[in-house]
């Protein structure tokens, strides 16, 4: 925990949560111990995320949504949460993902973000904010690479669906 902590990244994210303003926003940092991964696929970002990202715990039970902030290689630097929804639902507001890829110096963000009733279909919902949010980056200069639901067996990816160009 202490490599963490000392890691800058943690400190830069750390401040951002608390500026956000946004009720149950939280970081959450990979382990630099074991190197940042580079995610490079879907199936890379659905892994990293099963593992590494969403509580195991709460996967079937609520909508829980985080951007990856990721560099210009595809390398990881921090998962970084935007909301805890319901079991249907998660608010997701464009300035904190916007503050947080700013702040972490990132170059890339992908959106990942659970169906806790088991579906990877994204809803029509899934596809209009994933459409919304990519104008939104490339305005704010950052390249918005997917949008990803997760269950606890598989994923989706809305790019690889073409419901999103990358």
């Amino acid at each position: 925990m202490t490599e963490l902590m000392n890691n800058p990244n943690f400190e830069i994210l750390r401040q951002v949560a608390e500026g956000a303003g946004v009720a149950e926003l939280r970081i959450i940092l990979t382990t630099y111990t074991e190197g940042r991964p580079i995610l490079e696929s879907s199936g890379d970002i659905a892994k990293y995320a099963r593992n590494h990202v969403f509580n195991k715990d709460r996967l079937d039970m609520q909508e829980e949504v985080f951007v990856l902030l990721l560099d210009m290689n595809q390398q990881l630097i921090a998962p970084y949460q935007i909301s805890i929804g319901t079991i249907d639902q998660g608010p997701v507001p464009f300035a904190p993902i916007i503050r947080a890829a700013a702040c972490a110096n990132a170059s890339r963000v992908v959106l990942v973000h659970n169906h806790p009733q088991g579906s990877a279909q994204p809803s029509e919902a899934d596809i209009d904010l994933a459409i919304a949010l990519s104008h939104a980056l490339r305005l704010a200069d950052f390249q918005f690479d997917d949008s990803i639901v997760i269950t606890p067996d598989s994923h989706s990816s809305l790019v690889e669906l073409r419901l999103l160009l990358a």
